[in-house]
């Protein structure tokens, strides 16, 4: 799926900047902004819908923020810390 088709459709895309391509985010971010231009263009009234469960919304756009999963993943279980600590000695 390309990104105009996602802004089209007003996806909320969740970007890390520390670790995505800039190339990717100013990619979408574009593409949001010409969305926004030619819905703009072509309807006179703007109307803003949220629909919270889907994370669609009638203007697109990005949400800049660390991922969760960056988070789940710096978690270690004692297995893990065990075998860390044990490649460390060796």
């Amino acid at each position: 799926m390309s990104f105009l088709s996602l802004a089209a459709r007003g996806a909320q895309l969740l970007m890390d900047p520390s670790t995505l391509n800039v190339a990717i985010i100013s990619t979408y971010k574009s593409a949001c902004e010409r969305y926004s231009r030619n819905f703009e263009s072509e309807a006179k009234v703007k109307t803003k819908f949220t629909d919270s469960s889907s994370g669609y919304t009638a203007n697109p756009s990005g949400i800049y923020m660390q991922s969760p999963i960056s988070w789940a993943k710096a978690i270690k279980n004692d297995a893990e810390l065990k075998g860390m600590k044990n490649s460390h000695l060796r």
